[in-house]
């Protein structure tokens, strides 16, 4: 196992093993290319800046766990800052904050077949679209105590649609699928 107190993550340099990776304090994504090949708690601050990415490889089944108190910044310019690079059932959980910042590259996808995102759980968890589009490209479970910002002329996207438990606000632009895969609000 390995714990720190942030990182500064650049390179293409992977993560991988045994055990897990726990992040405390800052931890700064700004090489292409990051590969988390672990299971990874985040309790700290994520600067995905930059051309930085992050990218799931070489194992299966991998989760990071964006804890309660965690921010994952979504501030570079890369299309796909979040995304599987290999193997197949990874998640994102997000009890934390993940913001698209101003000033990150004007469309970006996080999640994609591989790659499911799980926002809310204990402690609530929130999406905040402050400026451009943000695409979920795999699936999107959005819990109770979840909830999903999108600012004024920024846009949240869901293509395949999802089932909403949480909270959606904001005066920007929800889109989703249509029909069968459209928005099914609980």
């Amino acid at each position: 196992n390995l714990t720190t107190n942030g990182l500064v993550w650049s390179g293409g340099a992977d993560l991988v093993g045994t055990g897990t990776l726990t992040t405390h304090g800052t931890t700064n994504i700004t090489g292409a290319g990051a590969g988390i090949g672990r299971n990874w708690t985040n309790d700290g601050t994520v600067n995905i800046s930059g051309i930085g990415s992050a990218g799931f490889w070489g194992a299966n089944n991998l989760t990071w766990t964006n804890a309660s108190g965690g921010i994952i910044n979504l501030s570079g310019s890369d299309p796909a800052p979040i995304y599987t690079a290999t193997n197949t059932g990874h998640s994102l959980v997000n009890t934390g904050q993940i913001n698209k910042n101003p000033l990150s590259g004007t469309g970006q996808t996080i999640g994609d077949a591989n790659l499911a995102i799980i926002n809310g759980g204990v402690g609530g968890g929130g999406i905040n679209v402050h400026e451009g589009t943000l695409v979920i490209g795999g699936a999107l479970t959005l819990n109770p105590t979840s909830g999903v910002f999108v600012a004024n002329g920024a846009t949240f996207s869901r293509p395949a649609g999802f089932i909403n438990n949480g909270t959606l606000t904001g005066n920007g632009t929800l889109m989703v699928g249509m029909s069968a895969n459209g928005l099914l609000n609980q």
